[in-house]
Parts: C-alpha cells; structure tokens; sequence
C-alpha cells in the first residue's frame, strides 16, 4: 500500500533535528516499501525505518540501566514495570501510561518517538497494512457488538514500551493476547551487538497437541513443542511488525553474552466499539 509523504493529519511538533510529522512520513514511507513475509506467519521487517539522524538522538539517551534516562525514567515512573510472565531481566516502562508531567522529564528523543509510535496515523496505517490477516478479526468483534451495519467503529488503544533485555532474559514461544492487533518491535542495537538477539519466530511441531491457551495468548509454547525458524537481524534502526494471529508464535532464548536487547515495543489493542450516535434530523 502506498504512504502518504506528508498531511494534516501528521503533527508539527519538533524536539530535535526533525519534526514529529517527517519522522512519521519517513516510517510510513519506509513500511511501504518492506515486503511482507508469510513464513511462518505474516510479518515485515523494514530496515531504515526512522530518518537517521533521529535514529541517533535516540540511540544517545535510551534507556539502559545506570545511565541518566534509566534513572529520570525509574523516578518518575517510581520503578520499571514488571509485567506478568516476564522475566525480571527485562526492564520495561510504557511511556504512554505515564501522566504527562512524568512523560515531559524524559529527554526529549525520547518524547518524541512515544508520539510518533502512539499516533492514530501509524495505528491505522499497520492495521491496513496487516488487513489480509485482521479483517476476519474486526468484523466478527463488530458482528459480536452489533455494528458491523457500519453504525459503530473499532477504539484502537496504543501503547509504546522501552525495553532493556539484560543477560539471562529469555520469552518463551507465544503469541500475544487475543485484544492485540498489531506489535511493533524497533531495535536500538548497539553498533557490535550480535544480530541473532533478534526476536525468533516460530511454528509447531506437526505432531503437538496446542493448548486452546496458548493460540488465544494465554500461555507459552513448551521449547522442546516448537519449530525456530531463527531470528529476524537485531540491526539498528530496523523494526519487526506483525499482526496478532493464533499462528503468529514468537520469543527469545536466553539472551547470553555481554550485549543486552534494547528496543522499543508499540502495541495497538482494540479497546472496543465506539458506538455513532446517530445525528437527530429536521424538526
């Protein structure tokens, strides 16, 4: 699908180098021309996929434990999220649940990629671009709501994680929650960083039985029951996006060596239906 290079619906705001609005165009741009792969689940993985000089304003202040970000982070959030199921190498804060006085002491990179990761534009523009495999999905939650007449619409929430993976991390096969859409996964690797700390992709032994838990995000898949199809290159500034389907198996083997797992997660969930009201005619 073709993206747009600029627009009114793409925001002016400036904190560095470039403004909200070329950042945006520049993903938007840079996802259009990712092919998407079907093996062994829909995916894309797009290269480029900030303009480069943002890519290293970010890279400079994101957060790690010990450096300045991870301490303004860790005080205003009051401490790193621990998120059920995860291990407790990995440090995670959604800056998009943050109250806007927390969100303003981040640096100002920082900001600015939680803007353009939760902008309505970037939400709608993944959905399209997974449509193939989310259309099923969103009519049968419309039919379910009664509004697959065309009288109600999807609520899209977004969320937008920082995340440090320390040594001995490690997420076992799965697939997200049956409310996720689409995961977007930003690597912000460090210049020898080995690219097999990429996140894996998986498919299931033909001879394994799946728990009903596992396809609707519910549990992990045991190791020894999947197929690793390896890992997408953990490269800087390259970003690994899917949609949420019962096929759509990932994780992360213990993460070994000297070199942790920095990237940024956004999510897009459906938050339900957002009923019209319908507009009262001439008296």
């Amino acid at each position: 699908m073709s993206a747009p290079a600029s627009g009114p619906d793409l925001p002016g705001k400036k904190d560095g180098s470039q403004t909200d609005g070329a950042i945006l165009a520049h993903m938007l741009r840079a996802i259009a021309a990712a092919p998407t792969r079907t093996d062994p689940f829909d995916h894309a993985y797009v290269e480029n996929v900030f303009p480069e000089a943002f890519y290293a304003e970010l890279e400079a202040v994101f957060p790690a434990p010990g450096n300045a970000t991870a301490a303004v982070m860790t005080r205003t959030a009051d401490r790193w999220a621990e998120r059920e199921g995860y291990s407790d190498r990995r440090l995670t804060i959604d800056t998009a649940a943050l109250p806007a006085e927390q969100l303003g002491a981040l640096p100002p990179p920082i900001r600015q990629a939680h803007r353009v990761m939760t902008h309505p534009t970037l939400a709608q523009y993944l959905i399209q671009h997974f449509a193939s495999a989310l259309t099923p999905v969103l009519h049968a939650l419309l039919t379910r709501a009664g509004a697959a007449d065309g009288a109600g619409g999807l609520d899209v929430r977004r969320s937008c994680e920082m995340i440090y993976d320390a040594t001995g991390f490690e997420l076992r096969p799965h697939t997200d929650g049956n409310k996720k859409l689409v995961t977007a996964l930003i690597y912000i690797a460090g210049a020898d960083a080995p690219e097999t700390l990429g996140t894996h992709l998986y498919g299931i032994k033909p001879d394994v039985e799946v728990p009903a838990a596992v396809l609707k995000g519910g549990a992990y898949l045991d190791w020894d029951d999947a197929i690793d199809h390896g890992a997408v290159p953990y490269r800087r500034n390259c970003m690994l996006m899917f949609p949420r389907t019962p096929r759509s198996l990932h994780g992360v083997p213990v993460v070994e060596g000297e070199y942790p797992r920095r990237l940024i997660q956004a999510s897009f969930l459906h938050g339900g239906i957002v009923r019209e009201v319908p507009t009262a005619g001439p008296a």
